[in-house]
């Protein structure tokens, strides 16, 4: 037998090995991600907590003769006091508007529905939503053997059966969300806790995971990601509080109800970009629809003034000295992310956003 025709004996190449083995852990790492990805946003919004609490107790660590764990300690009485004197401040007011909304909305649905009848296209509007809203459902077929009923009366009809089904499965579907958003709440704000009294220590055993001759490398960029968010969170907070207030007070200005729970509401919305700010108008307009046609108006007005100076002027300053997030990469991420993880991902989207753009700038810096 030639030479030619023996079969090839040599050892596989162990580079080529090591590139194989390297593409099969990455997709290894990156389907036990996929899997496990509730519990790595848990850990990103515990994150966002422990960033948070470092941003106060930071200057009062700087001002004060307080050592870092009493600043800390200052920081978290600081935000639960904040919130106990929202909740026993604006509690009622959000409560009284609640009560305030559920009594009004049947009359407004009606008042729409009368204002849409008298167009084509809005009676076509409302008729498809009846459809979906389960409203034109025909009448259950009649027992075998009985006279089939006369033309019902009303057509818009429920069968109870299935009403009752319906609300069951919905007021279970309810519980069970409210139950789990509650329990993911308590573990980000305990994990949130944990981060921020020992962020050293949680930093290092992450580095742990990155090869030992790009720890020092991973290591800044680890710490000027941390600085990015911290610097988008002080500058997101100052913008949400701008909102509520000049919201808050445009509404009282106007003669809404409870201004202030209308403030509270758009400050909140505010951390969710683009659908955050168009979603707080709902409730001020829902308000406003029964006190007057000028009064709707003028409640546009208000929100769409103090977005449009929270767009034009707040931000540009605030982006200055904070995380410039560039208004594209803002859009395709909520877009991305809401498509990829549901309504946590709307939230979630900004920071994520800002902190992987801040991590690439991190890694690649740019060119001189």
């Amino acid at each position: 037998m030639s030479d030619a025709a023996k079969p090839d004996r040599r050892g596989l190449d162990p580079a080529f090995v090591r590139r194989v083995l390297f593409v099969f852990g990455v997709a290894i790492a990156l389907l036990v991600a996929w899997r496990l990805l509730h519990v790595l946003l848990l850990l990103f919004g515990a994150s966002l907590v422990a960033v948070l609490l470092h941003a106060i107790a930071d200057p009062i660590e700087e001002r004060t003769p307080l050592t870092r764990k009493w600043s800390l300690t200052v920081a978290v009485l600081a935000v639960v006091a904040v919130i106990g004197a929202a909740g026993w401040l604006f509690g009622r007011e959000v409560g009284a508007q609640v009560s305030i909304l559920s009594a009004r909305l049947p009359a407004a649905w009606a008042e729409v529905r009368a204002r849409a009848d008298e167009i084509p296209l809005g009676r076509q509007m409302v008729e498809r939503l009846d459809h979906w809203a389960g409203q034109t459902a025909e009448p259950a077929a009649p027992p075998e053997g009985e006279a089939e009923p006369g033309p019902p009366t009303d057509t818009g009809a429920l069968r109870l059966p299935d009403v009752g089904g319906g609300v069951v499965s919905g007021v279970t579907n309810a519980v069970g969300s409210a139950v789990g958003a509650v329990v993911d709440l308590i573990v980000v704000l305990a994990a949130g806790l944990y981060l921020a009294a020992a962020p050293g220590h949680y930093r290092r055993g992450a580095l742990f995971l990155v090869p030992r001759s790009h720890r020092e490398r991973a290591g800044e960029v680890f710490d000027i990601t941390a600085q990015g968010l911290k610097r988008w969170l002080i500058g997101t907070l100052f913008c949400m509080a701008v909102v509520g207030v000049l919201t808050a007070v445009g509404a009282w200005a106007i003669g809404l109800p409870s201004p202030l729970a209308l403030g509270l509401i758009a400050g909140l919305l505010e951390f969710v970009p683009l659908i955050g700010p168009t979603l707080s108008v709902v409730p001020g307009v829902l308000l406003a629809l029964n006190l007057g046609m000028e009064t709707v108006l003028w409640t546009l007005a208000v929100y769409i003034g103090v977005q449009q100076l929270e767009s034009n002027l707040i931000v540009p300053i605030v982006q200055r000295r904070m995380v410039a997030l560039p208004p594209v990469i803002t859009l395709f991420a909520v877009i991305a992310f809401a498509v990829l993880l549901g309504p946590i991902g709307v939230v979630l989207a900004t920071p994520l956003a800002a902190t992987i753009f801040v991590a690439v700038k991190a890694l690649y810096p740019p060119e001189d």
